[in-house]
Formats: structure tokens, C-alpha cells, sequence
């Protein structure tokens, strides 16, 4: 083959594997089989420096049976030594004539066995550094080629670049494999959105916090998934806010708000937004926590609190019981009952109905439903007040609604109003249970 046309074809050849190669060990493998297909010659290795000595990352041989990768992988060669040692050391390609009379080969009774001669090797430099060592191996004893010997001088600086481009790239990919197990492992709801507002991070906390699988949510805009409509608006201009001015109000601090499950209830929640530059733009990511407990527990405080301050206060039964039952509203309830028992300790009579509804006050006393209960019943109401402990129905079904109702009216009265939590707690004073709310 004409000397211009082969280093073509070679430098074609090196070009187009390392513009479509993933790793570099698969590169290197194909880069070998290539140049020796084009040159015709018998074996090749590429060697990599770690730390203080080389080590073998590929080898190819035309020879089925040849066992030069065996004999590669129990080598590391330091400077000097062997022929990929020499051209470490000496920064420059190398050309031996024949293997069989260099004093410093290590793999001679490889060369043997294979009937190997000829060889050369060039270094793969990177920034003036060289990295590593590509090298040949040819049947014949051969003359020194300075053509050939000049160019893969030019192929090494290209392996080179294509080493560090590579590596960087695997690096990158294992550590987004970290990032992805740490994100995975966290405690609280992980998202990221790109400088679009399009979902591109989605843990399992965002999972189970918000009701949409990853895979169903990714490359969605995030305002049309989990942002409440009353806020998709600011939540848009603010995002273009900062990609025009790099200034936002909620970033960099904990924001309490209101984020939307899938099912379409919201959910109150604790969040910190972080701008992460990229490239040429941004990328935003989101720590999210669900306060809804904490609400709720905040919510029993101020009740209890304001509970206290009105049984402290007051001298009047019920006017106490209605304030009670109205503070219940305001924090716990949509509707509250409350029932004492009797003087002869027999029933408990209903004394408060309460609900911020007027409809449903109205309906409520247009019932006939029976203002006492026995307190030796089987009414959760009486059964409450019989143990002492509260009780607590956490999602209201058929069941539930006709072991609450008093009558068929009443049922009706409870089935049309789409209870969800109905909740029963005794009324204790010095160790005696005085009634229900």
C-alpha cells in the first residue's frame, strides 16, 4: 500500500473509533485491530502509566492462540525497562529491528512462541505528559520506518486527548452514579428541574411524597405537576426572573408552602431551593419535606393552649362547651359534638352541635336524631365514654357511617357530607369521665 494512502486509512481509522467510543478500554481494543489490519502486523498492546510503572489495558493479536494478553497481564513495567519502559522514559518512539537480540526484552519467550521480530512503540502524551505506550509487533525482522515512527508520534498526542476526554467522561458517569445512590438515600423528596422548568431529578421520597413515578414525570414542566395552580404563575416568572437577572426570592432559603399530590390534594411543605450553574446555564434543585404533621401537631398545641386559657375563664358550662366546640372547628374539625352525662349518670345527652357551615347547621336541626345515648351502649360515642380512651375511624366507609347514624335520616344526613376522619375523645376530670366531644 502506497505510504500516504496507509497513514490515511490509519489516522481515519484512529479518528473514527475514538469519535464513537463510550469507554476507553473499548476504544483501544478496536484503535489496535485497526492500525494492525492496515499495517499487517502480528500483535499490539497499549500500556497506561499508574502511578510509578505501566500496566497493559488492551491488547490485539491476529493470531488466535497467541497468549500475548496472558503475558501483558503479568507485567507492570517501570521506566526503562522493556520496550514500552524505554519509550516512557525517553519520551520518543522507538523501532527494534528484532526483539530477538534486544537484551531488554522481558517477553522474549513470548517473541519465541509467536515468532515475533520486529517492533516499535510511540508514546501517548497528553499536555506534554506522556500517559502511556502504544507498541507493535511484526513476524519479520524489519529496518526502522522514521515515516511511520513520525507518525504515530501525531497518533500518540491523538490517542492522548482521546485518554483524557474518555476518562472524564467515566469519571463523570461514576460520579452521577454516586450522586444518583446518595439522592436515592436521602430522607427527603429530591428534585432537580432543568432552566426550562422541566423535571430532570425525581427520587423515590418525590415518589411517595407526591404520587407520580419517575419515569412518568421526568422532562415534565414541574409547574403543571406538583405546583398549585394559584402559584404557577409566580412560580414561571420567577424562574425567568433568574435566568435574566440571577436574583430570586425563594432561593437559598427554607420556604413553607402548599406543593400538589397527583391524586390533586395538596400537601403542606418545607422546601430549599439551590441554583446549580452548568455549563452556560442553570439547573435548580429542591430538598422537600412534608410538614404535614408538624402542622397537625402545631394545630393540637394552639388548641389545647386555647382550650385552657377558655376552661380557665369561664364560670359558664356552656357557654365554655360552645367555645370549646368552636375552637375545635378552627383547628381540628368541620363538625364537633359534645356530650355530658346526666345527672343520674345513665345517658349522655348532646349539649353542643357545631359546624362553621350554616347549611349544615340548619340540616343538622331539622334531624330527629335522639339528643341523648345510653352510656352503656354500643355507640362508639358510649363506647368511648365507657373505656375512657378515644377513638379514632381514619377513613370513613359504609360501615363506619351506619355505626355513627341514629337513624336512616341520620345516615343519610352523614353519608352526604363525605366524612373522611371522625375522631372521639372522653371528657376526664380527677379520674372520672365526665363525657364525649
Amino acid at each position: 500500500m502506497e505510504r500516504t494512502a496507509r497513514d490515511l486509512e490509519i489516522q481515519y481509522a484512529v479518528t473514527d473509533t475514538l469519535a464513537t467510543a463510550t469507554t476507553f478500554a473499548d476504544a483501544a481494543r478496536l484503535i489496535l485491530a485497526e492500525i494492525g489490519r492496515v499495517l499487517g502486523w502480528r500483535a499490539g498492546s497499549l500500556w497506561l502509566v499508574e502511578t510509578d510503572s505501566l500496566r497493559c489495558i488492551a491488547t490485539w493479536s491476529g493470531v488466535a492462540a497467541d497468549d500475548l494478553q496472558a503475558v501483558n497481564a503479568t507485567l507492570t513495567l517501570p521506566p526503562g525497562i522493556g520496550l514500552p519502559g524505554r519509550v516512557w522514559s525517553r519520551r520518543e518512539p522507538l523501532w527494534l529491528r528484532d526483539v530477538a537480540e534486544d537484551t531488554n526484552f522481558p517477553r522474549g519467550r513470548w517473541a519465541a512462541r509467536a515468532g515475533v521480530h520486529g517492533a516499535f512503540a510511540a508514546p501517548v502524551i497528553v499536555r506534554g505528559g506522556v500517559i502511556g505506550v502504544i507498541e507493535f509487533f511484526h513476524t519479520e525482522i524489519l529496518e526502522p520506518d522514521p515515516g511511520l515512527l513520525q507518525l504515530f508520534a501525531a497518533i500518540g498526542a491523538q490517542i492522548g486527548q482521546a485518554v483524557e476526554r474518555l476518562r472524564a467522561r467515566e469519571g463523570l458517569a461514576a460520579s452521577e452514579s454516586r450522586l444518583r445512590a446518595i439522592v436515592e438515600g436521602a430522607s427527603d423528596a429530591v428534585i432537580s428541574i432543568d432552566h426550562d422548568g422541566r423535571v430532570i431529578e425525581w427520587n423515590r421520597q418525590a415518589e411517595a411524597l407526591f404520587g407520580w413515578p419517575r419515569q412518568e414525570v421526568l422532562n415534565r414542566s414541574l409547574a403543571s405537576t406538583i405546583v398549585p395552580e394559584r402559584y404557577r404563575d409566580r412560580h414561571r416568572s420567577g424562574l425567568t426572573k433568574f435566568i435574566r437577572t440571577g436574583d430570586g426570592p425563594f432561593l437559598n432559603q427554607r420556604v413553607e408552602i402548599e406543593g400538589l399530590h397527583r391524586s390533586g390534594r395538596e400537601i403542606p411543605i418545607e422546601l430549599t431551593i439551590t441554583p446549580v450553574p452548568v455549563a452556560d446555564h442553570y439547573v435548580f434543585s429542591a430538598l422537600i419535606r412534608d410538614i404535614g404533621e408538624r402542622r397537625r401537631a402545631e394545630t393540637r398545641l394552639r388548641f389545647l393552649a386555647d382550650a385552657g386559657a377558655v376552661l380557665a375563664g369561664s364560670l359558664d358550662l356552656e357557654t365554655t362547651l360552645t367555645r370549646v366546640a368552636q375552637l375545635s372547628l378552627a383547628a381540628l374539625a368541620d363538625l364537633c359534638m359534645i356530650h355530658l352525662v346526666d345527672d343520674d349518670g345513665i345517658m349522655l345527652t348532646r349539649v353542643v352541635a357545631a359546624s362553621p357551615d350554616p347549611e349544615v347547621d340548619r340540616r343538622w336541626q331539622e334531624l330527629r336524631v335522639p339528643p341523648r345515648l345510653d352510656r352503656n351502649g354500643e355507640h362508639p360515642v358510649a363506647v368511648a365514654f365507657q373505656t375512657r380512651k378515644s377513638a379514632f375511624f381514619d377513613g370513613i366507609g359504609e360501615s363506619e357511617i351506619e355505626r355513627l347514624g341514629h337513624s336512616p335520616e341520620h345516615v343519610e344526613f352523614l353519608r352526604s357530607l363525605s366524612l373522611r376522619q371522625w375522631l372521639c375523645v372522653p371528657l376526664v376530670a380527677h379520674d372520672e369521665a365526665l363525657g364525649v366531644m
